[in-house]
């Protein structure tokens, strides 16, 4: 019987020894990546604007903005998930009204109404286009 309990309690000692290990073998894999991280203030650092130029369905530019390191691409060379992410992002409802989202101005003026100062903005992506391309002019 001693014999039994002897053998189950250094099974215990050695999991015991091994999951140390283990959290020391972590913790030093964890330092490692740690001191890999760039110092917070260098991420901080701006070193490369993006550029983007926009280009109306006639090629006529409509905007530019930022630095620019490679080739232009239009629109039909991205994959699809790239502009249909800018849209969703700028416009989900973009696809569902003429120009104005309605919806979207509603919203606005009750945010902005119960807020008292201008919380929000209504505009489509259209309404922001056409605002860019006026105050280009």
């Amino acid at each position: 019987m001693l014999h039994r309990r002897s053998w189950g309690r250094r099974v215990l000692i050695w999991l015991a020894a091994a999951g140390v290990w283990g959290l020391v073998a972590v913790g030093a894999l964890i330092a490692f990546y740690a001191l890999q991280l760039p110092s917070i203030g260098a991420l901080m650092d701006e070193t490369r604007r993006p550029g983007i130029t926009l280009l109306a369905r006639d090629g006529s530019l409509l905007a530019t903005g930022g630095e620019f390191y490679a080739t232009p691409r239009a629109v039909r060379e991205l994959p699809p998930h790239v502009w249909q992410a800018v849209v969703a992002i700028e416009d989900r409802r973009f696809f569902n009204h003429f120009g104005i989202d309605i919806i979207g101005l509603a919203r606005a003026v009750v945010v902005n109404l119960t807020e008292g100062r201008t919380a929000q903005g209504g505009s489509s992506l259209t309404q922001q286009v056409a605002k860019k391309r006026l105050s280009d002019q």
